[in-house]
């Protein structure tokens, strides 16, 4: 399985309205957030002031839940 890359955002931002792994360089940790209208939307509300979102990745697709109520 190919493991996923980081993506700058100097060279790609996520389309509208996905929600993406994102790595805040100021804090550094990790978090999924909502890029929508040009910001970085915070899903929790644990971040602070100074979040600086240097690179991000998409999320992986959802487990197949149908595996997983047969077994």
């Amino acid at each position: 399985m190919a493991r996923p890359e980081w993506i700058s955002v100097k060279d790609a931002l996520p389309k509208d309205n996905d929600y993406v792994l994102v790595y805040d360089s100021n804090n550094g940790f990790y978090n999924i957030d909502c890029f929508y209208n040009g910001d970085w939307l915070e899903i929790h509300d644990y971040w602070t002031e100074d979040v600086k979102v240097t690179h991000w990745m998409p999320l992986p697709e959802p487990p197949d839940m149908v595996d997983y109520e047969e077994a």
